[in-house]
């Protein structure tokens, strides 16, 4: 994460430990992404289980830099309003 915004320089580093919140934001998108892999590669396509945690694993593993930046976003704008400077 960047120290500030680069639109409005808000600080994004608000305090030590902000950002241990933004696993509750992350786990639902991770929950949601799982929930919707099984049903379409385990249950549709009868994938066998070893193949199929393999391939879970290594999806997630790949997204989970994206998804951690998703989850902070979304805990940030729980907390911090934008205030336009115009």
């Amino acid at each position: 994460m960047p120290k500030e915004c680069g639109k409005c320089q808000q600080d994004l580093e608000i305090e030590p430990g902000f950002y241990l919140g933004s696993l509750w934001t992350s786990y639902p998108i991770v929950a949601l992404f799982v929930i919707g892999f099984t049903s379409y590669f385990y249950l549709y396509l009868e994938m066998n289980v070893i193949p199929f945690f393999l391939l879970l694993a290594t999806i997630l593993f790949t997204l989970q830099p994206l998804i951690m930046r998703f989850g902070r976003s979304i805990w940030i704008n729980i907390f911090v309003k934008y205030k336009s400077k115009k």
